[in-house]
């Protein structure tokens, strides 16, 4: 973490933005934050579920359980509705366009947590 590279959480900073750095760890360096912030041993299996038991945690180490709470809220409040990877891309019954919602596809259907975002905005997969 640097604060020179914009990739650093502050202490001070509000549960929300704490929350939200802390979802956008890549999923490569889970492990080594696993450990240095909840001391190793078990974690979820999804990227996913991985990186909301650690920002609960981070945030709650500096803001408490409501912190915390009110992050993760801010934090799923601004996710796409349920039903959105739930579609099929492409054309329906009537040729009505149907909208998928791509991090959440990448997360269901590669179990990846999506941080391939900026790789699909740079044209690396169409």
């Amino acid at each position: 973490m640097s604060k020179s590279r914009g990739n650093y959480i502050g202490i001070n900073e509000p549960p929300e933005e704490m929350f939200g750095k802390t979802m956008s760890i890549p999923d490569k360096a889970l492990p080594q934050w696993w450990e240095l912030v909840a001391g190793g041993g078990e974690h979820p299996e999804s990227p996913l579920e991985w990186k909301l038991e650690l920002a609960r945690r981070v945030t709650g180490r500096w803001h408490g359980a409501a912190g915390a709470a009110a992050g993760e809220a801010h934090f799923t409040a601004r996710r796409p509705p349920a039903r959105a990877p739930g579609g099929d891309a492409g054309r329906g019954r009537r040729g009505e366009g149907r909208t998928v919602y791509l991090p959440a596809a990448l997360q269901a259907i590669f179990r990846h947590s999506g941080t391939t975002a900026p790789q699909i905005d740079q044209g690396a997969v169409r």
